[in-house]
């Protein structure tokens, strides 16, 4: 059941709020280094809630995961790493003192990671968005700061505030995936003939198929043994080709080193 905390009767006639009054001249500047000062700390591991009516989606993911004896429990951690997008993030969060409207203690909120801030619906005060700005180009800025939109998961009716329990988020999550499951088994045996033909099939070709695959391994061992053999030819007759123009070379110059010495002897003489 949705845990209830009863909101403490004010008497507005006689607990009037004085607005502040700040002295510029003496006053401290404000700094947004204030708003880094710990307010709660998580509780938990991240709780990921699928998304409802995305029953079909779903569902088609876990048929599409391969192995007819995949289990139930490996089809869904599939499901949820492919669409980890779609999925909530519910978080128990311990605040450490009470705020305007939330009081202090634990309770769950869903969490919106910045890169995702523009699927925000919720309404959000201009002011909110202007500290939000001048937060992200100051102390946001430094490294290992993560900005989070927080939305506690709960109801005010009056002065009583109904927070959200783990068993009502278990229960939500369990009626989804009931959902999911139910979308799941009518696929599955829709497809269950093809697939069993399929692995019918694949099993009854995996001899023929590891046949063939020899004979053809074993004909392109022979074609690349004989490429081996011409490469080495073709290299054999390029060294001795260089050998011989080499050897023609030397000739030659011994020739034009005797001419040239016949020619100095006559010249002298």
């Amino acid at each position: 059941m949705p845990k209830t905390i009863q909101r403490p009767n004010r008497n507005t006639a006689t607990q009037r709020v004085k607005p502040s009054r700040v002295n510029p001249a003496t006053a401290a500047p404000f700094t947004l280094d204030q708003e880094l000062e710990p307010f709660g700390t998580w509780v938990g591991e991240p709780i990921w809630v699928p998304p409802k009516d995305e029953s079909k989606t779903l569902a088609t993911t876990m048929v599409n995961t391969l192995g007819l004896l995949t289990s139930k429990h490996e089809r869904w951690s599939k499901v949820v790493d492919e669409h980890r997008v779609d999925f909530t993030q519910v978080r128990e969060i311990d605040l450490h003192r009470a705020s305007i409207r939330l009081p202090k203690g634990k309770f769950y909120v869903s969490v919106t990671e910045q890169e995702h801030f523009d699927s925000i619906t919720d309404a959000v005060p201009n002011c909110v968005r202007t500290r939000l700005a001048e937060f992200l180009e100051g102390p946001g800025k430094q490294k290992g700061v993560k900005v989070y939109y927080l939305k506690p998961l709960c109801v005010e009716i009056g002065d009583e505030l109904i927070l959200t329990t783990r068993d009502d988020i278990d229960q939500a999550i369990s009626q989804i995936q009931d959902e999911v499951f139910a979308e799941f088994r009518r696929q599955y045996f829709q497809r269950l003939p093809k697939q069993v033909a399929t692995g019918t099939a694949n099993l009854a070709l995996a001899v023929p198929r590891s046949i063939v695959n020899h004979f053809v391994q074993r004909r392109q061992r022979a074609i690349d043994k004989y490429q081996s053999h011409l490469e080495f030819l073709r290299r054999k007759n390029a060294m001795r080709a260089a050998k011989h123009i080499a050897s023609i070379a030397r000739m030659d110059a011994r020739s034009t080193r005797c001419l040239e010495s016949q020619e100095n002897l006559i010249e002298q003489t």
